[in-house]
């Protein structure tokens, strides 16, 4: 077991690229999930979010762009509709990872990597997502 101050990164952005030893003792697919959460992240457009989630600029449009009061938890109902849309981007993400985006859209076939890695080919059947009647 590892001294936990020995694999925790310093505090910034998310990194681009997972390298295996800035991780020790991590499994190939573990590398390969972490890699597929990190990209995931970085496709995610918030600029959606913010249209879409954000209940008091949508107030403001509706009220000519004035609002005269807000609750005051508000901004915490602002933050968790945020995380639930980010939340369910990354679902969506990485369970098109699952079955493929080709399946989605055909055209992005030559896009589509090949070459997976020890860690990523086993990564792309371990997801089980529950439907009426059994998994997929």
């Amino acid at each position: 077991m590892h001294d936990h101050r020995e694999v925790c990164t310093q505090l910034s952005g998310l990194p681009g690229k997972v390298h295996p030893e800035s991780y020790p003792g991590a499994s190939e697919i573990q590398l390969a999930a972490l890699q597929l959460l990190i990209t995931s992240s970085f496709e995610l457009d918030l600029g959606d979010a913010s249209s879409s989630v954000f209940e008091a600029q949508n107030l403001a449009e509706r009220g000519a762009g004035r609002i005269i009061s807000l609750p005051d938890d508000q901004w915490v109902r602002e933050v968790v509709g945020w995380e639930k849309y980010i939340w369910a981007a990354m679902q969506t993400m990485i369970t098109d990872y699952a079955i493929g985006f080709v399946n989605h859209v055909p055209s992005v076939a030559s896009y589509v990597r090949s070459n997976l890695t020890v860690g990523e080919k086993p990564l792309c059947g371990a997801q089980r997502m529950v439907k009426p009647g059994g998994f997929v």
